[in-house]
């Protein structure tokens, strides 16, 4: 059994498919998905779909997620603004695929990113990792001012906030995708990046077209897989 943390494919089924292949992925391993499934590539709902019938996956709460819920469901925000904010964010081919089923398929959508969660602790050889979207949050959710996080509730602490190459974190080793990996280092821009006690897992799905592709890590010993698109070398 092996187990392997993955996040940020927005859209990219083929990518997804590909790594799954690539790393042999068996009923007895399991794979944690970081968020962001869904947004800017072609297959979001698709990919989302595939994920929810999955009984080895698990899938933690990203960003791209929560404009989802933020836009379909009565929480707790502002509706036009929120649609604003989904919209300078690459959602219409995710508004396309989600309007395109039926009423039974959508509720299941939204009922599984309600209840996906927002952090997960877990161990794995005896050592410890925080698995989340954006950033950890360790402490009680009413410690937190949202208005200093982005937003409109407490749940942005996790899926909002980028950490800074610099930050150090103390305890678990921790795990995130959310911001690119070009961000953080120029000379290998879509490896997966490793800090002080942190690693950043989102090697650029986003940007494709600019030499990005999926990266995935296996717990057990860090080892590393990618798995990219075909490329035109002309």
């Amino acid at each position: 059994m092996s187990t392997y943390v993955i996040s940020d494919l927005h859209g990219q089924l083929e990518l997804f498919n590909q790594m799954l292949d690539k790393i042999e992925f068996k009923e007895t391993d399991h794979l944690y998905m970081l968020g962001d499934a869904v947004d800017r590539g072609p297959d979001g709902i698709l990919l989302l779909k595939k994920v929810m019938g999955m009984k080895n996956c698990t899938f933690i709460l990203g960003n791209h997620e929560k404009m989802l819920l933020d836009h379909y469901t009565d929480t707790d925000v502002d509706h036009e603004t929120a649609l604003k904010r989904w919209l300078r964010n690459g959602c219409e081919p995710t508004m396309r695929g989600y309007e395109a089923l039926n009423d039974k398929e959508r509720e299941a959508v939204i009922h599984f990113l309600e209840q996906a969660p927002l952090q997960l602790i877990l161990d794995v050889n005896g050592k410890t990792f925080c698995l989340v979207h954006g950033a950890p949050c360790y402490e009680n959710q009413e410690d937190y001012d949202p208005a200093e996080h982005l937003g409109h509730s407490w749940r942005d602490v996790f899926v909002w906030t980028r950490i800074g190459a610099d930050e150090t974190f103390e305890g678990p080793h921790v795990i995130i995708g959310h911001t690119p990996t070009a961000a953080y280092q120029m000379d290998k821009p879509c490896r997966i990046w490793h800090g002080k006690n942190v690693s950043d897992i989102d090697c650029g799905c986003a940007m494709l077209d600019m030499g990005g592709q999926l990266g995935c890590m296996r717990l057990e010993d860090m080892a590393e897989f990618y798995a990219a698109p075909k490329r035109n070398d002309n």
